[in-house]
């Protein structure tokens, strides 16, 4: 169903699309523009954490009121109509800009003053974004830089109930190391790394990793192992403040956005833009001591004592020993331990959780389980967070644990993973790097006959990819087939997508029974997380096919 009226907007014609919204181009009734973004109401019905995290964005939005950031006039909602009503800005997103050509220095970094500004007053408001990368900072016709897309903004020390879609959250490209090793623990701080990345990139005029050519966890490994190279055409100076802001550990970066600005404008009063003469190497171990040390904290509350803090390259440990209402609630207590092993091009990052307790500082004594009972319990959990849609928690054991025993003849945590490369490269202009290590687990979960995997697997063949997951097609004798074991194997996805190919006179599958796949959508019906298995039940019952 089209909608061309949203309460007294007038939708005129489409802006942009993406995988789960339309922006739209809308003037009220007086002639004023304005840009609706609408949730696309198939994802509505099929997705019930996708409306959420949508109405999150909104409640978010409108309780921000800064001027470089989009203003947010109006949220609706009504059935499968999800919109959300913004100010119209004519102008290009910073990508866009930057795939022109290489943009002077002081330029970009006058860009970047108000972005910070902005971001400093989005973190003392308590919230961070956790998807900061140059297509969301936005320039306008008359020079002006407007922060975008709330979308998977976090309220610090709550996640407002929020859970995720099966896509990654955040952009694998600019997401921090704590952001990928323990994505549900992150704080502001994961801000400021995207930031730093994300200046880099304006600076640099290409993407920081090639993700042409590299899968998300591959461009995982290399954030987590790396630090950024200098830039030889940029002042050393400004690759001072990046390689501060893009600490791997997150206590040596700056400690709000205000001293981030700070340290730049400072910096930028007296450059010399005279060009490098040395390439800039990656340092193996960067020994770069903080101008300044600061405590974890959320700008203007007390962050509580740091009990260790390490150097880059050694473990993190984190506690709060003084809590009052006003503390921020620091959950970042993790003990990093990253064993890089790179086997025959395979890049594997292990590392592991530890709790600190709350008395005197004193030497952590633990009793590790062997490998295998580690890998087993790593997989189970993993398991565990995808079950609670904690996609990132869960890819990151499962790419930790990807080479064990343990996890390769678990067919639900190799189907798992496969799945989340099949929506992972939802932010990527390349996607086949995901798609190609998606088909590898999905095989391999159907030679362990999971019906996840088959059906997974039938959606590959057939040609859809993330964005247009409810509509398969049956192209192919191969894809169907997979639909078929899949709905044999009880996934009621498969068999209301076989119904929907039966109603719609698939060639592959009107041989089929049409008895055996009413049957199949009883089934289906049954399953709470399949919103329109009942419809498409009483579609096939109407038609009589069964008699």
């Amino acid at each position: 169903m089209s909608v061309n009226k949203i309460l007294n907007y007038n939708l005129l014609h489409e802006l942009g699309k993406g995988g789960m919204a339309t922006v739209w181009y809308a003037e009220n009734s007086v002639g004023r523009p304005f840009a609706i973004k609408l949730l696309k109401p198939e994802l509505v019905a099929h997705e019930a954490s996708i409306a959420e995290r949508f109405r999150a964005e909104a409640q978010i939005m409108v309780r921000l009121d800064h001027p470089a950031i989009r203003r947010v006039e109006d949220y609706y909602e009504c059935g499968t109509t999800l919109a959300i009503i913004m100010e119209y800005l004519e102008g290009q997103d910073l990508h866009q800009i930057s795939r022109k050509g290489r943009i002077r220095e002081e330029e970009i970094l006058q860009w970047f003053e108000p972005v910070l500004q902005a971001f400093n007053y989005v973190h003392e408001k308590g919230y961070f974004h956790r998807d900061i990368k140059p297509a969301n900072l936005f320039r306008t016709s008359k020079g002006q830089i407007k922060v975008m897309d709330f979308g998977i903004a976090k309220i610090m020390g709550d996640d407002l109930g929020l859970t995720q879609t099966t896509s990654l959250m955040g952009s694998p490209l600019y997401m921090s190391p704590e952001q990928i090793l323990t994505p549900r623990s992150v704080d502001y701080r994961t801000d400021i790394y995207s930031l730093g990345v994300t200046l880099y990139t304006l600076l640099a005029g290409a993407k920081p990793y090639d993700d042409q050519q590299l899968s998300s966890f591959n461009i995982q490994s290399a954030i987590i192992q790396q630090p950024l190279p200098n830039l030889t055409h940029v002042s050393q100076t400004t690759n001072d403040v990046i390689a501060k802001a893009t600490q791997k550990n997150p206590v040596e970066r700056y400690h709000s956005c205000a001293a981030f600005s700070q340290n730049l404008l400072a910096k930028k009063s007296h450059y010399d833009f005279e060009e490098a003469t040395q390439i800039g190497n990656i340092a193996k171990n960067s020994e770069h001591t903080p101008e300044e040390k600061f405590a974890p904290h959320k700008p203007g509350t007390n962050p509580g004592k740091i009990t260790e803090v390490s150097k880059p390259g050694q473990a993190v440990l984190l506690t709060e020993k003084e809590k009052t209402p006003s503390t921020f609630n620091v959950k970042l207590a993790i003990g990093v331990v990253l064993a890089i092993l790179i086997t025959g091009g395979t890049i594997y990052a292990t590392f592991f959780d530890a709790k600190i307790k709350e008395a005197a500082p004193e030497k952590l004594s633990m009793t590790l389980p062997s490998s295998a009972d580690k890998a087993n319990q790593g997989v189970s959990k993993a398991i565990m967070f995808y079950k609670n849609e904690q996609y990132d928690s869960s890819f990151a054991l499962l790419n930790q644990y990807r080479s064990s025993p343990a996890f390769l003849t678990n067919s639900e945590a190799v189907t798992d993973l496969g799945i989340i490369y099949y929506f992972g490269g939802s932010d990527r202009d390349n996607i086949e790097p995901d798609l190609k290590e998606a088909a590898a687990w999905l095989k391999k979960g159907s030679e362990l006959k999971n019906p996840k995997a088959y059906y997974y697997l039938g959606l590959l063949e057939d040609g859809v990819d993330f964005k247009q997951v409810t509509e398969a097609q049956g192209k192919s004798g191969e894809a169907v087939d997979n639909y078929r074991k899949a709905a044999q194997g009880g996934d009621s996805f498969a068999q209301v997508t076989l119904a929907e190919l039966y109603l719609n006179d698939n060639a592959f599958v009107k041989q089929d029974d049409p008895c055996r796949i009413l049957k199949y959508l009883d089934q289906a019906a049954r399953d709470p997380q399949n919103r329109i298995a009942e419809l498409v039940r009483a579609d096939f019952k109407k038609k009589r096919f069964c008699k």
